[in-house]
């Protein structure tokens, strides 16, 4: 068993290139165990107090789409509440909240390369895995528009 575990490491410690796989697998284990835990519950998706005005928005804009030139702040969110009403409309608040899981697990994978980048590799494991199971950074990327998006897009920057 000593020499498969040696062995193990060795395999591992060669191929550094599936580092980011294993970091984007284990968050998309811990995000949707968590979101399979929280569907089997009374809770269903969780959606914070805005939704609704989103969704009020989605709803101006899928039957009047010259309304959102006239909307407050219409045209500043018109990048974030077309992809957002579009996947509403076609799959569901579930299709929007599997988006953000996966662009969560994603967002780990880039801390892992902006570690490795900085650093080196074991400070990218650290950085990636850290993330991938640290509870609150995916605690809420089962909410119903949660900050998901907006992290996951800055973090190139």
């Amino acid at each position: 068993m000593s020499r498969f575990i040696r062995s193990l490491g060795i395999w591992v410690r060669d191929r550094p290139q599936i580092d980011p796989l294993a970091v984007f697998i284990l968050s998309l284990i811990f995000r949707f165990g968590y979101f399979a835990r929280i569907m089997q519950g009374s809770y269903g998706i969780r959606t914070p107090p805005d939704t609704q005005t989103f969704r009020q928005s989605c709803t101006v804009l899928w039957t009047e789409p010259a309304a959102i030139f006239t909307q407050t702040k219409g045209l500043q969110y018109l990048g974030f509440t077309v992809p957002f009403c579009t996947v509403d409309r076609l799959v569901g608040g579930m299709g929007w909240v599997v988006i953000q899981m996966v662009l969560s697990a994603f967002t780990a994978v880039l801390i892992y390369y902006t570690a490795t980048r900085l650093v080196d590799r074991t400070a990218g494991l650290v950085a990636g895995l850290s993330f991938a199971v640290l509870f609150d950074t995916f605690r809420f990327s089962v909410f119903l528009l949660s900050e998901t998006m907006f992290t996951f897009a800055l973090e190139p920057v």
